[in-house]
């Protein structure tokens, strides 16, 4: 009777003990908290490439699709390597508490799990792994062969990898394919591992020991491999620099704001229907250039003001937007700055804070187009500290040549110390509500005021002359290695392309022209000994060509010209460049050629007006008007060659006569 009963208890066992069990003594749990520690780094590790902590005890537990995290912070297409390295991790993840649960038991396996849910935050998967451990253990389910028992018990885990991957936003088939790729290469290491560690075990008898060599051996090779390939610093510049960097943060997009204004204009004519539709345009449209204006702190006397409306709501939530995704940008680089000093990256995320630092808004196309347009190609003096912080610590890398350029404009525009700043702008406006003639002098003393500015121009040079030196090594450096790039210039280069350099070859010969205009800009042709004309050539290289106030400076710059100066010419062809018409603009440059023949602004016109030529060639209809505006670009462009054959204005009418068969 009480064998029957015995055996009755044995049947009703659903969870047996699997062969390891068998071996007594304490180096069977002494591996087993081995291998539990191992799985539990094992799980920090993975977390930490997906989120960028070691540890997060609290929430949220919920499981994101797969997916995404291929494509962010790390992108597979950029990094083919984090293709292996997922899998890998996957296939650890995956295998090692189902060998627990069938070595051992399914008891054994249960911390495994809580190390998944609370150091791994994935809650699906926990799910999975806890019905394969289940089955696995199962006594119906023990088959005779184990491999096959284990192989069956992973179905749970390929369901997981099938119906959690999420949607795949890849229209060629190829690249589709490679975004199922590590969960394929995840369940083929599965199976290895499977079978390699209990066919080990057949022949060890199953000692507890088999797993653990194996096991510690693959997580080691793994998180090697990572770093020797990508690397946690590469990993952490593209969650917290590469992300937030102006190209990619969707605040600094440009965008229209005529829905905008049209909804602006809806509620308020709801709330105001005694005015006109055309005058509250009009004060909304000046709310937005006042939102967007740093200088302007209150609104003028001649604003409507209306109880219960503010006009400025829209305007003051699209600004906050942009200052705060400025902050929270910065934010994000100072952080990878101050976890990651003196790291290859540092200099990139130098680079890119100080381009955040001179974002601003496009006050031109928000007032004439509606439009808000960001651009980051202006210094300011806010940036000049990080500027030179590349220069003295990253003098060598791509960034410093955009660093020295920006400093070279600080220096050659004037640059007033910050700390005379406020009080300078404050004596400006106090003097203009009394004497016009004031604010000119204030104005000259903003310069004299402890800035030599031959001084300024001669180090600008220096530092122009070292950044045209080292543009022309880097980009003939990077010719060569597009030459040499034979794997990413064959079929595999549509589906895997390596990160952008953070200074990309059109911003790299970009780069390159605006060295050679700022070197031709201050050089001694428009330069004299006398300090008014410094100051005039400063005021000119300071302006910027996207603020609301630029024609008129440019206006009273003509107005003060002394007689002669040798600016100029270099001020009338800025104000033609600003023309918008089309005819009235080949009409200005036309006189500027006539007139000025032989200077450096007469030969910039030359190349302007052979541009609009040969735009205009591209557009007509008519085989004689082609001709003719053929032969007018290419003595234009002759004429250039000519005139100073050694110049880059020079090269840049050959490229052109290169790119467009004129002959």
């Amino acid at each position: 009777m009480n064998m029957d009963q015995n055996n009755e208890i044995r049947q009703r066992r659903w969870f047996t003990n699997g062969a390891s069990m068998a071996h007594t003594g304490w180096s069977r749990t002494a591996l087993w908290v081995v291998n539990l520690s191992l799985y539990a780094l094992l799980n920090m590790f993975y977390l930490r490439v997906k989120t960028g902590l070691w540890l997060q005890l609290e929430g949220p537990y919920n499981t994101e699709t797969l997916i995404p995290t291929l494509l962010s912070p790390l992108n597979i297409f950029q990094f083919p390597d984090y293709i292996i390295v997922t899998a890998l991790l996957m296939g650890l993840l995956c295998t090692v508490p189902i060998l627990t649960a069938q070595l051992y038991n399914f008891f054994y396996a249960i911390p495994f799990l809580f190390a998944v849910f609370f150091l791994g935050h994935n809650t699906i998967l926990t799910f999975c792994l806890a019905v394969s451990c289940a089955a696995v253990s199962f006594e119906p389910l023990r088959f005779k062969s184990k491999f096959v028992a284990a192989i069956s018990a992973l179905l749970p885990e390929a369901l997981y990898w099938v119906f959690f991957s999420g949607p795949n936003p890849q229209q060629d088939a190829l690249r589709w394919a490679v975004l199922y790729a590590p969960w394929a290469i995840a369940l083929l290491v599965c199976v290895i591992l499977l079978g390699v560690i209990l066919g080990l075990g057949h022949f060890l008898r199953y000692r507890p020991g088999v797993l653990m060599p194996i096991f510690g051996f693959l997580l080691a090779g793994t998180v090697w491999y990572f770093h020797l390939s990508i690397g946690m610093n590469e990993r952490d510049f593209q969650a917290e620099v590469y992300r937030y960097s102006p190209e990619l943060v969707a605040d600094f997009q440009d965008r229209s704001i005529k829905g905008l204004l049209e909804e602006e204009l809806a509620l308020q004519q709801r709330q105001a229907p005694f005015l006109s539709a055309e005058l509250l345009t009009r004060q909304i449209r000046m709310e937005w250039r006042w939102a967007f204006n740093p200088n302007v702190n209150s609104v003028s006397g001649n604003s409507i003001e209306l109880s219960g409306w503010n006009p400025m709501a829209m305007a003051r939530a699209e600004a906050s937007r942009f200052i705060f995704a400025k902050i929270k940008s910065s934010t994000y680089i100072d952080e990878f700055i101050n976890d990651h000093p003196r790291t290859s990256r540092e200099a990139d995320a130098l680079y890119y804070k100080a381009l955040i630092v001179d974002l601003k808004v496009d006050s031109q196309a928000l007032r004439d187009e509606d439009m808000l347009r960001f651009y980051d190609n202006v210094p300011s003096v806010h940036s000049q500290t990080i500027w030179n912080d590349i220069i003295e610590r990253f003098g060598q890398t791509e960034v410093a040549l955009e660093a020295r350029w920006r400093l070279a404009r600080l220096l050659a525009g004037g640059n007033p110390q910050k700390s005379n700043l406020e009080s300078t702008v404050k004596s400006l406006k106090n003097a203009a509500k009394n004497n016009t003639n004031a604010v000119k002098s204030r104005e000259q003393n903003t310069f004299d005021a402890g800035v030599d500015l031959t001084k300024n121009f001669n180090d600008a040079l220096k530092l122009l002359q070292q950044d045209r030196q080292l543009c022309r090594q880097f980009i003939a450096g990077r010719k060569k290695t597009t030459k040499r790039s034979f794997f990413w210039n064959s079929r595999l280069g549509a589906i895997f392309t390596p990160p952008a350099p953070t200074v990309s070859d059109e911003e790299l010969l970009s780069l390159k022209d605006r060295i050679e205009e700022l070197i031709l800009l201050i050089s001694p042709e428009n330069r004299t000994s006398r300090q008014s004309n410094d100051i005039r050539l400063a005021k000119f290289v300071g302006l910027d060509a996207c603020q609301f106030n630029y024609e008129d400076k440019l206006k009273e710059l003509m107005l003060n010209a002394p007689k002669p100066d040798p600016l100029v010419d270099n001020i009338e062809l800025a104000q033609a460049m600003v023309e918008k018409d089309q005819d009235d603009k080949r009409t200005r440059l036309t006189d500027i050629i006539k007139r000025y023949p032989k200077r450096d602004a007469g030969l910039q016109a030359m190349l302007e007006l052979a541009r609009i030529l040969l735009e205009d060639r591209k557009n007509s209809e008519y085989r004689a008007d082609r001709q003719n505006l053929r032969q007018e670009s290419l003595e234009l462009l002759n004429n250039i060659i000519s005139s100073r054959p050694d110049s880059y204005l020079a090269l840049k009418a050959k490229k052109i006569i290169d790119d467009n068969p004129l002959q």
